[in-house]
């Protein structure tokens, strides 16, 4: 590893405190009128309420000022409607009845599938994983299924937890199709392709082919309000597909046979890279990556605390910054595992070939 066991111990506790602390910190700023608790969460139960103006921003937003007693700006619902077909059952019980169930399920599931993948326990305190939490934003029930499905070896459960996963929220997804290809996973391909077709098909028959151009024009909305808003438009992702679409794909190829956790971290990352709406909490979809990496190189420990401290500030040079690094380690990683003696092998995670 480059440092002794003892020295790697001191400084992932000094790690370990920090994000503790910087996390700590983040709940107490988040305590506070504008930014109650299941924030985010809430535009998903006011449409799962009433599915049939699920993309009426006017009534959406309607219902959640009446929940948190409070004048809200709008607040739309912006995902597509196999997002709502999928989690129209959160609008059967109390907002924080629903948003309680669904923030557990979510953060068990992306912690837990991080854990497999080989991070340490830690993953579950960064700074961005936890927002994601308080605000009940579904990227962490996305991250987990995709990282799932990029750990399971069955390629039929793998196709259908990416097509869950492109069902909720495609524009974390926008390279799986790559990641997949480069590795002949043809029959995952077809499975998402075909789970999502279905999802479609029933979205539409239960709540009628219009509601597509509703989702297009609430989407196109969003985001015209996110970038007019100079307090939204500082913690959005400033994109560009034209910038960064080739980097993007060479990206994923180049951590196209690391460990499952560097897999999805380049996947994901890429698409944060180009996607036309993404916030910097969804930085936290690299905690797996960065965490697990810390293993194989004890340098990543810096990484780590970049991520969790500076996510919110400066967050496209952190998304850079860390893609680079993830980019290094897998390059080293693979290295070592052609070096004739084969000293850092066990440093690994199982080859990804024995998952995809």
């Amino acid at each position: 590893m480059g440092v002794s066991a003892r020295l790697f111990g001191l400084l992932e506790a000094f790690t370990v405190v920090v994000l503790l602390c910087a996390s700590a910190a983040l709940v107490f700023l988040m305590l506070n009128p504008s930014q109650p608790l299941a924030v985010d969460f809430a535009p998903v139960w006011a449409a799962a309420t009433n599915p049939l103006h699920a993309y009426d921003t006017d009534a959406v937003t309607r219902v959640q000022s009446e929940v948190f007693g409070l004048q809200l700006n709008p607040r739309p619902f912006a995902y597509p409607p196999t997002a709502l077909l999928l989690l129209l059952p959160l609008g059967s019980v109390p907002l924080f009845t629903a948003y309680t169930v669904f923030v557990f399920a979510s953060f068990a599931g992306f912690v837990w599938t991080g854990m497999r993948a080989g991070s340490p326990w830690w993953v579950s305190i960064f700074p961005p994983v936890i927002l994601l939490a308080h605000v009940g934003q579904p990227t962490l029930l996305v991250g987990g299924l995709m990282l799932a499905g990029f750990l399971v070896p069955d390629w039929r459960l793998r196709g259908l937890l990416f097509g869950f996963a492109v069902a909720i929220k495609p524009q974390l997804c926008l390279f799986l199709p790559v990641a997949l290809l480069l590795h002949r996973d043809w029959r995952t391909v077809l499975l998402a392709g075909g789970a999502i077709g279905v999802l479609a098909v029933a979205a539409t028959a239960a709540f009628g082919a219009a509601i597509w151009q509703d989702w297009i024009t609430a989407m196109t909305s969003l985001r015209a309000q996110v970038l007019s808003s100079p307090s939204l438009s500082a913690n959005m992702l400033h994109t560009s597909p034209l910038i960064f679409g080739i980097p993007a794909i060479l990206l994923v190829w180049l951590t196209r046979n690391a460990n499952p956790s560097i897999r999805f971290g380049g996947t994901v990352g890429a698409a944060l890279l180009v996607s036309p709406y993404a916030m910097n909490y969804e930085l936290a979809l690299l905690a797996p990556a960065v965490a697990s990496s810390t293993r194989l190189n004890p340098w990543m420990l810096i990484a780590a605390l970049v991520l969790g401290l500076a996510f919110f500030m400066f967050e496209m040079a952190v998304l850079i910054a860390i893609l680079a690094t993830l980019v290094w380690v897998a390059r080293a990683a693979k290295n070592a595992r052609l070096a004739p003696d084969g000293e850092c092998t066990s440093q690994i995670n199982r080859r990804p070939s024995e998952a995809v």
